[in-house]
């Protein structure tokens, strides 16, 4: 699951429903895709930052309150700031925008530890680049890797 889950891109469809909420769909073919039933119950308290699934769609909870989609995981990463505080939050208090494409990569749990201190410090940095995509190109290799958008993301 954890492979399914990185070893490949997300789009963002959209941004919303929670100030800012990213709607990520999987990059894949639909026979790979990653599906969850919404709700085995709904939850009243969700954790901020909470990375959730619910049909075919991703989202990260950006603010504590109530959530519908399944939880998998914590990200350290602030991703909605109203008072703009995070050095890489200071032009726009919303991290995602609909088009971005998003590349997760696995941490433990001491480097999660180490980013949440360096987000509080206000010393992290996401990874970001911009990248040119090419929807011919990746529905060409829709069956494959996708390596052209993958070498894209990966590259530094």
């Amino acid at each position: 699951f954890i492979k399914a889950h990185h070893g490949a891109p997300w789009f963002v469809s959209m941004v919303g429903f929670v100030s800012g909420l990213p709607f990520l769909y999987q990059m894949v073919d639909r026979s790979r895709q990653i599906q969850v039933p919404k709700y085995v119950r709904p939850r009243t308290d969700t954790p901020k930052q909470t990375v959730g699934y619910g049909g075919s769609f991703s989202c990260i909870y950006s603010v504590r309150g109530a959530g519908g989609y399944q939880m998998f995981g914590i990200t350290p990463m602030t991703i909605f700031d109203p008072k703009q505080e995070a050095p890489y939050l200071k032009d726009f208090m919303v991290f995602f925008r609909p088009g971005d494409i998003v590349k997760w990569r696995p941490i433990d749990r001491a480097e999660y530890d180490a980013i949440s201190a360096d987000v509080q410090a206000g010393r992290f940095e996401p990874r970001m680049k911009n990248v040119v995509f090419s929807l011919d190109d990746f529905n060409a290799d829709m069956d494959g890797t996708n390596a052209k958008l993958m070498e894209a993301l990966y590259a530094d």
